[in-house]
């Protein structure tokens, strides 16, 4: 037996292992931070370490990215032989850009309980939490951190393949572990504890709720793609590692890819209001991320479709991609003949994030280096003094990525019998979707053409409307009935989002 040794801050930790072990997998298990956007496929080159001890020697491949000696290792690469140390103060304190704040309709409070609540928006990407007065509804908090499941991949489809593989207790305890330490500092900040916590609300996509649960995720990995569990229910907090004697909530989720983030995301956005389906001109909601997910409401009635647009808007897959960190270049232009650009925080550049590459297209096609089928003429382009590049395999993955989304937008009206200029609203929800410049969206066409003047952003949707659930009963429970009801349009097989798909792919509005 091996030891591995963690140190954070002034904590130190052991856990013993059989060696040789693959240091991520290690890792993983052992609930260290680790982000690793490729799923340990030694791919993305982000899953950077500070380790020491009995370790492999680095190949070819690992010495030509990291120079040896220094104590860094790619954890994908690297295999644990013996003892080894791990210091995580280099990759925890990750000052990432996440979307906390959002807008809500008015609605009363009405639960009949008396302490604090919180709303947690478990996103793909990152996690979200806030706490509430739930007497009047006053928020007292919010905190956020990075979704530490992304040591198995920045996609669902990673982290579905992972549980299938064997580590679903694994991707759960790292889930819950965020949560509790989210919950428990918002407590600490008010001198509060365990005792006065008396509703969780936790939303999520129908995956992400699938792995906090260890439920198994074979339904999800396949066609017909079906969930064996929708939710729309109270779980003990101690079935899902919660240190807490709260309730426990759950939200209805619609299908199999359209989760109870959709259903939160809906009653913050008007889409689901007064107990039923918006009965006013037609509204769409979209929440754009790796998994985008679209819903409509017209005529009375929910129609809801999902469509895998991939981690391009994340910055994972991208050549100089990264989160919304300081440095990232997150703001594009072309002005007077040349590429003006802004970062992150006002740091010198060192990589772009998903709203920049969005911007930095717009600007290439405004530029002419860029045709409307994604042809970069002149090669890859490097901001000037800088080392960040976009490549043309970069633009073939926001290319996919927009064809994606636009095409599922475009699905759900034709299922309707509805278009573009029919439709009052476009709610966009979500960290990306609210920060994105909507006119560089429909520039290259992840919008369709008339959607931008139309677009109204309401940050994060998802965990406003964790929050109306948390503090009013009524909308809890009616939201239940109302998605229950709603229509799962199939992308995967339908004629309309294959053409539309195809089309989508072109630069163009």
């Amino acid at each position: 037996m091996a030891s591995l040794t963690i140190h954070d801050g002034n904590t130190v930790r052991s856990v013993t292992f059989t060696p040789p072990e693959r240091l991520l997998d290690l890792l993983r298990g052992s609930g260290v931070p680790v982000n690793a956007p490729c799923g340990g496929m030694a791919r993305c080159n982000q899953c950077k370490v500070s380790v020491t001890g009995a370790l492999s020697e680095p190949d070819a491949a690992e010495t030509a990215l990291i120079p040896p000696g220094g104590g860094i290792r790619f954890a994908c690469r690297a295999a644990a032989l013996g003892d080894v140390d791990v210091f995580t103060n280099s990759m925890a304190a990750r000052s990432v850009s996440i979307q906390i704040d959002g807008a809500t309709p008015p609605f009363t409070v009405s639960n009949g309980l008396s302490g604090v609540g919180a709303a947690v928006d478990i996103g793909t990407t990152t996690i979200a939490a806030y706490l509430y007065a739930m007497d009047d509804g006053g928020r007292l908090g919010a905190a956020s951190a990075l979704n530490p499941q992304g040591a198995f991949g920045a996609d669902v489809i990673s982290r579905v393949q992972a549980s299938m593989d064997g580590h679903a207790d694994a991707l759960a305890t790292l889930v819950c572990g965020c949560i509790t330490q989210l919950v428990e500092s918002l407590l600490a900040r008010h001198s509060l504890n365990h005792n006065d916590l008396t509703r969780i609300v936790l939303t999520g996509n129908t995956a992400m709720l699938t792995l906090l649960c260890a439920l198994p995720t074979k339904p999800l990995s396949a066609m017909p793609f079906r969930a064996e569990h929708l939710f729309g229910e109270f779980r003990r907090p101690d079935a899902l590692r919660l240190p807490v004697s709260a309730q426990v909530y759950l939200p209805r989720c619609v299908g199999a890819y359209v989760g109870a983030d959709i259903t939160t995301a809906m009653l913050a956005g008007g889409l689901i209001t007064d107990g039923r389906v918006h009965r006013g001109k037609p509204l769409m909601l979209a929440d754009i991320g790796t998994n985008g997910e679209i819903a409509l409401a017209a005529g009375g009635a929910l129609s809801c479709c999902a469509t895998a647009a991939g981690p391009a808007f994340e910055g994972a897959g991208i050549s100089c991609g990264m989160l919304a960190e300081p440095g990232a270049i997150d703001r594009v232009d072309w002005l007077d003949g040349r590429f003006q650009y802004s970062t992150i925080g006002g740091e010198p550049a060192r990589g772009i994030c998903g709203t920049g590459l969005v911007d930095t297209v717009a600007a290439m096609l405004d530029a002419g280096m860029l045709d409307e089928s994604g042809y970069l003429d002149g090669g890859d382009f490097t901001f000037p003094g800088t080392s960040v590049a976009v490549t043309q395999k970069d633009a073939r993955a926001l290319q996919l990525a927009k064809a994606a989304i636009r095409a599922g937008m475009l699905t759900l009206l034709s299922e309707t019998g509805l278009a573009v200029g029919d439709v009052d609203a476009l709610v966009v929800a979500g960290g990306f979707g609210s920060k994105i410049r909507v006119s560089s969206a429909e520039r290259i066409g992840l919008l369709p053409g008339g959607f931008a003047a139309k677009a109204r952003a309401i940050g994060n949707g998802a965990g406003m409307g964790a929050a109306m659930a948390l503090l009013n009963d009524g909308i809890r429970v009616q939201s239940e009935g109302v998605v229950g009801a709603a229509r799962v349009v199939e992308l995967s097989t339908n004629p309309v989002f294959m053409d539309e798909y195809v089309e989508g792919m072109m630069f163009e509005p």
